[in-house]
């Protein structure tokens, strides 16, 4: 396919299996887990929990104040939301055709600091990077930063070193810049690279560096009202925090992200990649310039986002800095590229594995489970069930208990909001092991239900007048869970345990009552009765 590249056929033909390939591995999930903490942050300030027509000036104010994220996706999600609807799947569908779009402007982007090679090469890789592809599933502005950083190079790049229509080059790179500050405020970094760049290494002084310079100053001025309205306080609180990763962490992780897991093979690429412009020099001018900036935005980018972490800890994922993978793809495409022509058969080579580890990394979500602050999110099909079955088997003063299929305190904390969600209006009364208070008193705009400061008493406030208390695993437990031991003694002074009801491959249920007998009849099991109840506890790992 590469040898294609060669020919006066239409290059780019050559994506079209690649962008299909993206969009396969992403469709199929966007209706296979709920709205996370963090999608269901973005679906509310969007105004998606509200009746009635957006209003834009909402979504203004509940994103002033955000330490990450600028209105950009906030308002891009409402208006795309309006059209296509407030599903799971539908707002979802946002981040995967602006996923999907970055892969033709990688390779434009490769294309035109490169050759079309080094631009089809590039495209590949990031169309089947599992890190990358993970977010095009999800309700979060990632593929929008990824999408505008791109955009704001290629034409940054267009109107420094081709001449045609330089000033619609400079509009357009001004657009996008804008869009991608007022995106995510940790992909300032490109446009500070940018800046960096065209001051002392782009080569030109003439009239044309001078405008450029100047539409660059404007962008940075426009940018201003918004920084200086939406960050007050910000800054101050996120001083006075300490959550974000460690460097060392950070450097780690990045590596592996955009390596799908073979930190080797982006080391060495990178060094061949490096090697190999500074013995052309000479010999590939533009070849040696666009590595040069290349390699600015990868390691004074990173510098960038690391230093300002020492002072601001705002990286509490490496997804913050996501905007990097596009300037080690272009420098491993460039090193592929060098590579390929020496000996065809290892780009080849490379290439198959780097694509056969992202289909087998996106089918198996283990691989984003491993990078420090990634949480487990529900299957969507099992909180329904879940809830189904609090409907079906609990009376209306009866407590549905939720637990989740890890025992990670800070994974419930962080689906707790999301589940109280999904409960909505329901009779019965929902809460979560960890955060054992009504969910019926979650407040959307908070974020997420908060760690109770007095346990016992929220235990008893929450389970009052409640005969039976159902536990519901809403996903069948990947490893043995061990309940809240708090919660355990608790429950056994408070009830008699009364044995397992449902077990199968979407929930499992148990029950603790006061009563004698227990009846529950779900549509799966029939009719279950437990009885009499005996004092006992679950014990950890039981199955």
């Amino acid at each position: 396919m590469l040898e294609q590249l060669k020919n006066k056929a239409p290059h780019w033909l050559g994506l079209v299996p690649f962008v299909f390939l993206l969009f396969w591995m992403s469709v199929v999930y966007l209706n296979h887990d709920f709205l996370w903490n963090d999608e269901l942050i973005q679906f509310v300030r969007s105004d998606g929990t509200m009746d009635g027509p957006v209003d834009y000036g909402r979504i203004l104010e509940r994103v002033r104040g955000s330490q990450s994220w600028p209105p950009v996706h906030s308002l891009v999600g409402a208006a795309w939301a309006t059209l296509a609807g407030w599903s799971e799947f539908s707002v979802r569908t946002s981040s995967l055709f602006t996923g999907v779009l970055v892969v033709p402007i990688t390779y434009q982007l490769g294309r035109v600091m490169f050759s079309r090679r080094i631009g089809f090469i590039a495209a590949i890789m990031v169309s089947t990077t599992a890190f990358f592809a993970y977010y095009l599933h999800e309700f979060r502005g990632y593929t929008l930063y990824v999408l505008f950083s791109a955009m704001s190079v290629l034409f940054y790049w267009l109107a420094t070193y081709r001449d045609h229509n330089r000033w619609l080059m400079r509009i357009l790179m001004s657009m996008s810049l804008l869009a991608l500050l007022h995106t995510h405020y940790g992909a300032a970094f490109t446009a500070g690279v940018i800046g960096v760049f065209h001051l002392f290494l782009s080569g030109k002084r003439d009239k044309h560096w001078l405008y450029t310079l100047i539409v660059l100053g404007i962008t940075a001025l426009a940018f201003l009202p918004w920084l200086t309205w939406a960050l007050s306080g910000v800054l101050e609180r996120e001083l006075g925090e300490s959550e974000g990763i460690d460097t060392l962490t950070l450097i780690y992780e990045w590596g592996r992200a955009f390596s799908n897991g073979i930190i080797p093979l982006l080391i060495g690429l990178v060094a061949f990649g490096i090697y190999r412009a500074d013995k052309e020099v000479d010999e590939q001018e533009a070849d040696n310039k666009a590595m040069l900036f290349s390699m600015t935005w990868l390691f004074l980018g990173a510098l960038m986002l690391l230093t300002l972490n020492g002072y601001i800890s705002f990286l509490l994922h490496i997804r913050h800095g996501i905007g990097l993978l596009l300037p080690a793809v272009l420098i491993m495409a460039f090193a592929l590229d060098r590579i390929m022509q020496w000996q065809p058969i290892i780009t080849i080579a490379i290439l198959s594995i780097w694509v056969g580890l992202g289909v087998v990394y996106n089918q198996n979500f283990e691989y984003m489970y491993t990078f420090t602050e990634t949480f487990r999110t529900v299957k969507l099909d099992s909180l329904r069930t879940g809830i189904e079955f609090g409907g079906q088997c609990a009376a209306d003063d009866d407590l549905v208990v939720f637990m989740h299929a890890e025992d990670n305190p800070a994974t419930e904390r962080l689906i707790g909001g999301p589940m109280a969600y999904y409960v909505g209006d329901s009779i019965q009364r929902f809460a979560q092991i960890d955060n054992i208070m009504d969910m019926r008193r979650y407040n959307p705009n908070s974020g997420f239900l908060f760690h109770a400061p007095d346990y016992a008493t929220m235990f008893a406030e929450t389970t009052a007048d409640a005969p039976i208390m159902w536990v519901v695993g809403v996903e069948r437990p990947v490893r043995p869970h061990f309940f809240l031991g708090e919660f355990n003694a608790l429950a056994a002074d408070a009830y008699e345990y009364c044995g397992q009801v449902v077990r199968n491959d979407e929930i499992l249920a148990y029950a603790y009552t006061n009563t004698s007998t227990v009846t529950c009849e779900f549509p799966e099991m029939g009719t279950v009765e437990l009885a009499p109840c005996a004092p006992g506890l679950i014990q950890g790992g039981d199955r």
